[in-house]
């Protein structure tokens, strides 16, 4: 997941290194919104899943509920930011991938599922939010991509202890 926020960050700089129709530039903007809904919407309740989803039947349906709106918020977002990109300066609620880094981190300390369901509420409200949010510049950017390389380098040393002690 932090290997694609990252590359999501960069590709509107990337793209504009190519001389592109206007219909490349919005079948572009249509691509990379079902990217980000694959890895910022579906991919972190995958994972999130397999660490913390509860054993009951009625807490299982809960934390499932949760999962759903996050994923709807998710793509409701990604869907309205393609009809308005255009409209202004940063973004209206809150990004997806970085609602992405906020699950993602939370990984890291494999939250009990109640704590789970509400980071996907809280994550999921925060992107639907009708909240004008500035896009990173400089600082808030190299904070950004920062967080999601130690985020990466984290979860692969956990992944590479998880392994030494599995295999003894």
């Amino acid at each position: 997941m932090a290997v694609a926020v990252i590359a999501d960050t960069f590709d509107r700089l990337f793209a504009r290194m190519f001389d592109r129709t206007g219909f490349q530039s919005a079948f572009g903007v249509q691509l990379d919104s079902v990217a980000d809904a694959v890895t910022c919407g579906f991919v972190p309740l995958n994972v999130l899943a397999s660490d913390s989803t509860p054993a009951t039947w009625g807490a299982a349906l809960v934390w499932w509920g949760c999962a759903f709106l996050y994923a709807l918020a998710a793509i409701t977002r990604l869907g309205y930011y393609n009809l308005t990109h255009d409209s202004g300066p940063g973004f209206v609620g809150l990004p997806a991938p970085f609602c992405a880094l906020v699950m993602s981190t939370s990984l890291l300390w494999s939250p009990h599922a109640l704590a789970a369901a509400l980071i996907l509420v809280c994550c999921a409200v925060a992107m639907v939010a009708s909240v004008r949010v500035a896009r990173p510049r400089t600082a808030g950017l190299a904070a950004f991509v920062g967080w999601a390389f130690v985020l990466g380098y984290f979860t692969s040393g956990l992944r590479e202890s998880a392994r030494c002690v599995c295999l003894g």
